[in-house]
């Protein structure tokens, strides 16, 4: 059944804003995939429904794993309550409280996928996933008194503010639902914590598969520690009352990362610690998030709880500005050097110029059907990508900056509207939402432009010309040359070895065909996306048989099968391979240098 609004006020009457619901957490059997939840929930008699939360913050879709939640029970003084599943929501339940109730518990299991986020070693622990919470209240006016119970000898690691430790179990602070969803935890037997910054607390809580991949080197120590001064001189002021890098590094727990007002969720590889490279970008990524999508935030994305349905249409700033951010960061603290992060830019611009999609369908679009984002498959190019919202506006972004500096002479840029935009006063972890014209008017603020129709014409219009015109005005012009990109293989898809922008064909050491570009060589010769390459000049497929062939600049002759049928293919392609650099144009200043300058003295 589907509540009416008035069956949900009577729902919402039975919970007190008041009253306070205790969680029990006991992941102590976390390695074995299992956490067993229970609540003690304040109510009185009555109709009672209660959420699984839905639409999580920071994925910006429905993914609440809702499957995940097994062996559901509710009691009220020792006797079981049934439940119904609403036939519309299914993340909703409702139950009837009966007379003289005054709690109700409720019991489930939260079951892990194997792969996710629970190894042997460590886990990372979502409140997202760990909780019910009344129907018909905001996430602000319902609060949470949480513990967790860790497998004995783990360490903890939260931004939540600890009561009390108990053996193995952390209780934590009363605290809204709001807060508590924003605050997750790692947990692990190979533990290592990282005082970064005494005032405010800033931390690398640290979990990993073995005692020696927790060890953090003293140069990454030293760049994390010039990212956090990086981001108080950029942004002027901070809006958390402590922050915590929760880092996962191992081979089976997964890449995450996951931005949060006090923390952010950031998992690599078994050897991240000492990979500058990949954990740079990750971190200083997650980091600008505290100011750029929690601290401010698109009033789409701001909802009232965990099931009003997110709109996404201003992340191609909350995800955009902060990706143009956190890139330009990777070269301000070191993590990246000057040319790598050029590779970069060089990259995002072939990448998103190649793109066929950008024909019919603009930026903005992509960050309304966010909903469709990771779900990708083939045709990636006549589609667009799912995160195109991210990668182009580094190049929007680059070209705000230069206009603001081209309007002033040089004595503005960026940074004087990232300090009206997000900076003082300090604060603790509150959200301050924001709409398209709150942007137009801080950029009017520094530099008084026509900003509404600079930013809507590279935005929400079809832009057939593709990015060239941002990287152009930065001082750099993007060419192509056979030397491979540093950034394209791993940071952007559609490297390929140099076949993307060669032969318009994106492929795996397999074979296995994923795009064709419309009107690129391999298509015009009658690849596309499902095929399999098997042959390459008559031997058998390899990527280094494909990668030399497109190299010596001949026509050569491809076998691939489709659907059981073995189709030969002629390639008359002769240009080579193809991967994008930037080379600085002297015609005009170097705002792009300027833009990656440290901040910080």
């Amino acid at each position: 059944m589907r509540l009416c609004p008035i069956t949900i006020l009577m729902c919402a009457a039975s919970f007190g804003a008041a009253q306070t619901i205790r969680l029990q957490a006991d992941a102590s059997n976390i390695t074995g995939l299992v956490t067993h939840v229970h609540e003690d929930i304040p109510v009185s008699a009555g109709p009672f429904s209660l959420y699984y939360p839905q639409w999580m913050p920071g994925a910006h879709s429905p993914v609440g794993t809702i499957s995940n939640l097994m062996e559901l029970h509710f009691h009220v003084n020792g006797q079981e309550i049934p439940w119904v599943r609403d036939d519309v929501d299914a993340y909703e339940f409702h139950l009837k409280v009966p007379d003289g109730a005054t709690e109700l518990k409720a019991d489930f299991d939260d079951v892990q996928q194997p792969g996710g986020s629970a190894t042997a070693t460590f886990a990372r622990v979502s409140w997202f996933d760990n909780l019910l919470y009344p129907a018909g209240k905001a996430s602000d006016d319902i609060t949470f008194q949480a513990s967790l119970k860790v497998p004995h000898s783990w360490s903890v690691g939260t931004a939540l503010p600890i009561d009390h430790i108990d053996g193995d179990t952390y209780s934590y602070r009363p605290i809204s639902l709001t807060r508590l969803v924003d605050d997750p935890i790692i947990t692990g037997l190979h533990f290592n914590r990282v005082v970064l910054r005494d005032s405010p607390l800033q931390e690398m809580d640290l979990a990993a598969d073995t005692d020696g991949e927790a060890k953090v080197p003293e140069a990454t120590v030293d760049k994390m520690k010039r990212l956090i001064a990086e981001e108080f001189a950029y942004f002027g002021a901070h809006h958390y009352d402590d922050y915590h890098f929760l880092l996962t590094f191992s081979a089976y727990g997964g890449y995450t990362g996951l931005e949060h007002n006090e923390s952010s969720e950031d998992g690599i590889g078994p050897n991240g610690a000492s990979d500058s490279v990949e954990l740079g970008y990750l971190v200083c990524h997650e980091f600008t998030h505290s100011w750029n999508g929690k601290y401010r935030r698109p009033k789409g994305l701001a909802t009232a709880n965990y099931q009003d349905p997110m709109a996404g249409e201003l992340l191609w700033v909350y995800e955009g500005f902060t990706e143009f951010t956190g890139t330009m960061l990777t070269s301000r603290t070191g993590f990246w050097t000057e040319n790598q992060l050029r590779e970069a830019v060089a990259a995002i611009g072939a990448l998103m110029g190649s793109e066929q999609g950008r024909n019919w369908r603009p930026v903005s679009d992509t960050a309304v059907a966010v909903h469709d984002f990771g779900r990708g498959g083939d045709w990636g190019a006549e589609r667009r990508s799912g995160g195109d919202y991210y990668y182009e506006s580094v190049l929007v972004w680059l070209n705000v900056d230069a206009e603001i500096r081209r309007l002033t002479d040089d004595k503005k840029s960026i940074d004087d509207y990232v300090k009206v935009f997000y900076g003082p006063p300090n604060t603790g972890p509150i959200i301050k939402p924001y709409i398209f014209d709150d942007v137009v008017n801080a950029l009017n603020s520094i530099a008084p432009n026509d900003w509404a129709t600079f930013l809507r014409s590279r935005v929400y219009d079809v832009d057939v010309n593709g990015p060239m015109e941002e990287i152009a005005a930065s001082g750099w012009n993007l060419v192509y040359t056979d030397q491979p990109n540093e950034r394209s293989e791993h940071q952007y898809h559609g490297g390929s070895k140099g076949l993307h922008f060669s032969l318009g064909i994106d492929i795996n050491g397999d074979g296995d065909v994923s795009d064709a570009i419309f009107g690129m060589p391999a298509h015009s010769a009658g690849v596309h996306a499902g095929m399999k390459i098997t042959k390459v000049n008559g031997k058998s497929f390899s990527m280094e048989a494909l990668t030399d062939a497109v190299a010596a600049k001949q026509p050569f002759d491809l076998e691939a099968s489709f659907d059981g049928l073995t189709s030969p293919i002629r390639i008359l392609y002769t240009g080579g391979l193809r991967n994008p650099h930037l080379v600085r144009n002297e015609s005009k200043p170097d705002y792009l240098s300027e833009a990656i300058r440290p901040h910080a003295h």
